[in-house]
């Protein structure tokens, strides 16, 4: 694909998941394209990290789990205690954000992967209005 689409003009390409991510990586640096290509990613790896501060990924899209985790059992305790969770329909973020090169041994990102900053962590929570009856 990329000798395919090179003399087109590609300068960018975005993985959805590590494991592609990876492929990619592994597939720009045989052909000699790492640094020259822009690699936007979706997930986190040691790998990949290193790849950020080596300059061959660009950027990794992740999420946040252990919010994602908190955040539902919250949400189902109040739904249980007889809060209504809907938010007015409004959705709540679980999170997700842009690691980079400038970003990647920030406090911010290390709480999204390291046990000992999330244990640290404060996760703002939405505040739920009691059903009527």
């Amino acid at each position: 694909m990329i000798n395919r689409l090179a003399d087109q003009g590609i300068d960018a390409i975005f993985m959805p998941n590590e494991s592609s991510t990876n492929g990619m990586l592994n597939v720009l640096k045989s052909e000699g394209l790492a640094k020259k290509v822009i690699l936007v990613g979706f997930d986190y790896s040691e790998p990949l990290r290193q790849a950020l501060l080596d300059g061959e990924v660009h950027g990794l899209i992740v999420q946040d789990p252990y919010r994602m985790g908190y955040l539902g059992v919250w949400s189902l305790v109040h739904h249980l205690e007889g809060y209504d969770v809907t938010a007015q329909g409004k959705t709540v973020s679980t999170g997700e954000y842009l690691i980079t090169k400038e970003n990647v041994d920030k406090k911010s990102t290390l709480e999204l992967f390291d046990p000992e900053y999330q244990a640290k962590r404060q996760i703002d929570v939405p505040k739920y209005p009691k059903k009527a009856d």
